[in-house]
């Protein structure tokens, strides 16, 4: 609001020096640096026109050290550098510093820097003309210099070199306080000594661990404020710290994570430099936990992504450290910088929107979202109405995903050709046949294929259609129509897709490969999960049946016991039977003696009370043992008793 608000005064002098102050010290840790660009150079032109010279040319230099901070395509710095490079070469301390941006720009651009990329003794800038490096006369200049040297010696791999630099560029931070410079110092310094402590094979010291933190610690602030400029490199930092040489090799795989987010804020941010730099460390990341596949296809990544920012140095470098271990192959040596362009029958291709293109294809591996951005990637940059992509089955062509001419992309995985109706089946399978690409500038008035009822019901127009190859195996068919006019696939739209069908070629390999990852995966899963499942009904079958066991052997043990008892108790009960009886017996006798002319059963009453008392006690005791309370033979009444 202050901005906007000062720009009211007609004094244009003072509101391009808010400007400049804004854009130089204050923007970047609130606001995306790039939006401090247009200020800086507003404030540079009105300086200059009003003849302040000096001013200018430090303004100047400062929106050419931002853009190169920012990860921004090494040529458009050089173009800004050149463009303003006349009135900075009238000031001294201006000359200095833009010669060493200048250099550093040209180490990274030059095809030819080789060993020496790290160094400055180009045209630009060179160390045995210059005393700057060591002098203190101007601190700005001299930790300018040193911030510079360790960034190119940290990206070429002169780690130790690069730490003496950044302690260099420390002790006098003070004079660049504020600037965007402070974290650029703070980040390469940081990474500088992780990276020289894992080529001595140990870890951190302890004054530069407490450096590391603390690095990290400032940049999760300035993140908090300034995550546009900030958050992907606290992300790098943290995936550094990661994988750092003492706690293994294990955590390889936990650091790739950490550094696949680095990868995707660089990206969001604008920043090549940063992204290109996050992908190397988490190629060498994977290469270090084994994982030579993965190490690989990041490898490529960093490398074209280093072209596309226009450090061909540093992409040739890291063919060049890399190839020997069989993760990248130096191949791709040519430059793919946004300016470059592929000269074709008519005209030129800017390979800038190219390697857009080829990038959003790389970067995508799930197979599904792959085919729906292929086919809409292929089919807009070759000018086509329609398409669609097919793949080789094991019997025949199915169709995977196509783009109708309203735009909408479909992915129809396994459809077979007979019933895609996008599609001139006849065409689809004679490419197929013969693996040629095939290209009909009027498909309704070519003589092969006209009377195909497809050409004529449609009346199909332009048709190009070519194989999909990788490494010489036949992978699919993609087929392209543009029915608004003839000859619509040129011969610079084909250069185009013959660059972009390399491109897919790869996509869709390394998409199959993960597919075929995922379904074993998830096939063993399956098992696993089945196998679990079984286990746990074994075990609940096997506590079942030892639950019945134990109440069996109690059961057993109760009846052992209660046999036991009963046949303890037995014994004396059958004694008071055979007693009992016997008495009643004698009794009988006594009775029968007592009445001779009486016939059982007897009348007790006549016997005393004592006897009677005996006689009821008796037949008590053999009720008690079984015996029968009356016999057959015998009848005891017992009225008498009560």
């Amino acid at each position: 609001m202050a901005l906007r608000l000062q720009h009211r005064y007609p004094d244009e002098l003072i509101w391009r020096r808010a400007d400049y102050i804004w854009g130089t010290f204050l923007g970047h840790w609130s606001r995306p640096i790039q939006e401090t660009f247009p200020l800086i150079h507003g404030a540079s032109q009105a300086r200059l026109n009003l003849g302040e010279t000096f001013n200018a040319a430090f303004c100047a230099f400062t929106e050419s050290a931002w853009r190169f901070l920012s990860g921004e395509v090494l040529s458009f710095v050089a173009e800004n550098i050149e463009s303003q490079n006349d009135f900075v070469e009238k000031i001294d301390g201006a000359r200095s510093i833009q010669r060493m941006l200048w250099q550093t720009v040209e180490n990274l651009t030059s095809p030819v820097a080789g060993e020496r990329a790290h160094t400055f003794d180009g045209p630009r800038f060179d160390d045995a003309k210059a005393t700057i490096g060591a002098a203190d006369s101007d601190k700005t200049s001299a930790c300018i210099y040193h911030i510079l040297r360790l960034y190119l010696s940290y990206l070429f791999g002169a780690y130790n070199e690069a730490v003496h630099h950044a302690v260099e560029a420390e002790k006098r931070v003070e004079s660049i306080v504020s600037m965007p410079l402070v974290p650029f110092l703070k980040q390469f310094g940081a990474l500088a000594r992780i990276a020289a402590a894992r080529a001595r094979g140990d870890d951190l010291s302890i004054a530069d661990a407490v450096r590391v933190r603390r690095a990290v610690g400032s940049f999760r602030k300035w993140a908090a404020f300034g995550p546009a400029n900030y958050a992907h490199r606290l992300a790098l930092l943290e995936a550094e710290m990661a994988r750092r040489p003492a706690r293994g090799s294990t955590h390889g795989f936990a650091a790739l994570d950490l550094y696949e987010r680095a990868i995707s804020l660089a990206r969001a941010a604008g920043s090549l430099a940063d992204e290109a730099l996050a992908l190397e460390l988490a190629a060498e990341s994977a290469a270090g936990a084994g994982d030579k596949s993965v190490a690989s296809a990041l490898f490529d990544r960093a490398v074209f992504t280093y072209r596309k920012w226009g450090a061909r140095s540093k992409a040739d470098a890291l063919v060049r450290s890399k190839s020997e271990y069989g993760l990248i192959s130096p191949r791709e040596t040519r430059d793919v910088g946004p300016k470059s362009e592929v000269s074709g029958a008519h005209g030129s291709l800017d390979m800038a929107s190219l390697m857009k293109a080829s990038a959003a294809m790389a970067e995508e591996i799930v197979m599904d979202r792959l085919l729906g951005r292929l086919i809409e990637i292929l089919a807009e940059n070759a000018g086509a109405e329609s398409g669609a992509l097919l793949f080789a089955g094991v019997h025949d062509l199915t169709l995977e995903a196509e783009r109708g001419a309203n735009g909408v992309v479909q992915v129809r995985r396994a459809t077979p050709v007979a019933q895609a109706d996008s599609v001139c089946e006849s065409i689809v399978r004679y490419v197929a046949r013969t693996q040629e690409l095939l290209v009909l500038d009027d498909a309704v008035g070519d003589g092969r294929f006209r009377a195909i009822p497809y050409i004529q019901n449609r009346s199909v127009r332009s048709v190009l259609c070519m194989p999909i190859k990788h490494q010489g195996k036949f992978l699919g068919v993609l087929y392209l129509e543009n029915n608004l006019v003839a000859r619509a696939f040129t011969s610079e739209r084909r250069q185009v897709l013959d660059l972009l069908a390399a491109q897919a070629a790869v996509s869709l390999e390394n998409a199959r490969v993960y597919e075929t990852l995922e379904e074993r995966v998830a096939a063993r899963t399956k098992e696993l999960r089945h196998s679990n499942d079984e286990l746990a009904s074994t075990l609940a079958r096997l506590r079942e049946a030892q639950q019945q066991l134990i109440t069996q052997e109690k059961l057993a043990s109760l009846g052992a016991l209660t046999s036991g008892i009963a046949h303890e108790i037995k014994n004396p009960l059958n004694f008071v039977n055979n007693f009992s009886e016997l008495s009643i017996e004698l009794l009988d006798e006594l009775l029968a003696g007592m009445e001779p002319d009486t016939k059982p059963p007897f009348q007790r009453t006549k016997l005393p009370i004592h006897w009677r008392i005996f006689v009821s006690t008796l037949g008590r005791f053999k009720n008690m043992a079984g015996g029968p309370m009356e016999s057959s033979d015998r009848c005891w009444t017992m009225p008498a008793l009560r």
